[in-house]
């Protein structure tokens, strides 16, 4: 596995962790390319806030499978977490991360599983997040995962002129017209030399 790509939607929040999991995969040695090359990985970082959002993240996936046959799809981001029956006919061979703390751990087993033989040790400790596998990337599934790892903080925004810096996820606010804390209802805050050291860093690329 060589190259990937990434397609992102909805929100600011979506847009900064489509540039984490960007740095992520580079980070194991992949390539960025657009999606018309045929990248071994694609990544559908969904939306679900609104009808339009939710159809426009469901498209993408169909459009991916005949565009690039042959590729892992990783779909992460609102969607999975909180519509599971409109992706139920979606497609084979796609990777629903239904729960966002199982992404790097996912996304490391797939690479690993390409790069090793499937006996690999590594695969049996990491989520089951396929949905109608039919291909070798099929994972096995732990309910405890040690070593969990985390997006990595970003050192460069790729094509903006402007970063955004993420320093708050989730909310319990319960708006009667909003989904929100139904797919992020766990309010975390970064620590402030984390948040400095990131601005900084986005600052000097």
């Amino acid at each position: 596995m060589k190259t990937f790509s990434i397609n992102s939607f909805g929100c600011k929040v979506n847009q900064y962790e489509s540039q984490q999991i960007r740095e992520l995969l580079e980070n194991f040695g992949l390539q960025k390319v657009e999606p018309s090359k045929k990248p071994d990985m694609v990544v559908i970082n969904s939306c679900c806030v609104t009808h339009t959002a939710s159809a426009k993240s469901r498209q993408c996936i169909r459009k991916t499978r005949k565009q690039s046959p042959n590729a892992v799809i990783i779909v992460s981001g609102c969607l999975p977490t909180v519509q599971i029956g409109e992706l139920s006919a979606t497609a084979e061979d796609v990777h629903l991360i239904r729960n966002r703390s199982d992404l790097v751990d996912t996304l490391s087993c797939i690479i690993d599983n390409k790069a090793a033989t499937l006996t690999s040790q590594r695969t049996q400790s990491c989520p089951d997040t396929t949905i109608k596998a039919k291909n070798s990337y099929k994972i096995k599934y732990k309910n405890e995962l040690n070593n969990h790892l985390n997006l990595p903080p970003l050192t460069s925004f790729e094509g903006q002129t402007r970063a955004f810096l993420k320093i708050q996820d989730g909310c319990d606010g319960y708006c009667t017209y909003c989904i929100v804390p139904k797919t992020r209802p766990f309010v975390r805050s970064k620590p402030l030399d984390e948040v400095l050291n990131e601005a900084q860093a986005l600052v000097e690329s």
